[in-house]
């Protein structure tokens, strides 16, 4: 009677071990350890970086050099964006360009400055034609006058010394000279002519 008491006490205390095992609430679930200041910098670089690989729009090696740099602190500069190329001109543009050029250049050839290179410039610019400056003519060289006789060239020049000119020396001689009237290539002159005509008293 003993023996089964004891085996009913047995197994009443099994069952009440069982089912309080059973009825133990399930531990809570371990809260993740907030990330330390080192670990929140880099990720912060790390969505930095990937925004700005993402504006740069790299991919591939690019990419993952500039990652490297980025998140060990050394942010590549950004490239310089390619210069515009400017417009071309238009026909009617290049056409306006050339003449200006032209007219300059003719402006300057003519030696135009002032109120005369502005009105050169407008002509010239609007298409007319405006005819070249004529270049200054040199003076006509007047004809030396000479007379066969002396006789002749005392009546020609009145009051003014009459001298016999070589016309290959350019040199004339007075009268009472012993080369006067008797060189090769001469002719009696006008003292005045000659020495405007480039001639020279003998020595």
């Amino acid at each position: 009677m003993r023996i089964a008491r004891n085996l009913l006490a047995a197994g009443l205390l099994w069952l009440g071990t069982t089912a309080l095992g059973q009825a133990q609430p399930t531990p809570a679930q371990t809260t993740p350890a907030a990330p330390s200041a080192a670990q929140q910098t880099q990720q912060d670089r790390m969505r930095t970086c990937n925004a700005e690989a993402g504006t740069r729009n790299l991919a591939g090696d690019p990419r993952r050099n500039f990652m490297s740099e980025c998140l060990a602190g050394r942010m590549p500069p950004a490239p310089a964006p390619a210069a515009a190329t400017p417009p071309q001109p238009s026909a009617a543009q290049q056409a306006q360009q050339d003449r200006m050029r032209t007219c300059n250049a003719e402006a300057g050839t003519r030696n135009l400055a002032g109120e005369a290179r502005r009105s050169f410039m407008s002509t010239c610019l609007s298409g007319s034609t405006t005819p070249a400056v004529a270049a200054p003519t040199a003076a006509p060289t007047a004809t030396l006058a000479s007379y066969p006789t002396e006789a002749a060239a005392r009546t020609a020049c009145g009051s003014a010394t009459v001298v016999w000119g070589t016309s290959d020396s350019k040199i004339y001689h007075l009268s009472g000279s012993r080369f006067y009237g008797k060189t090769q290539h001469g002719a009696y002159l006008c003292q005045p002519a000659a020495e405007a005509a480039g001639y020279r008293a003998a020595r």
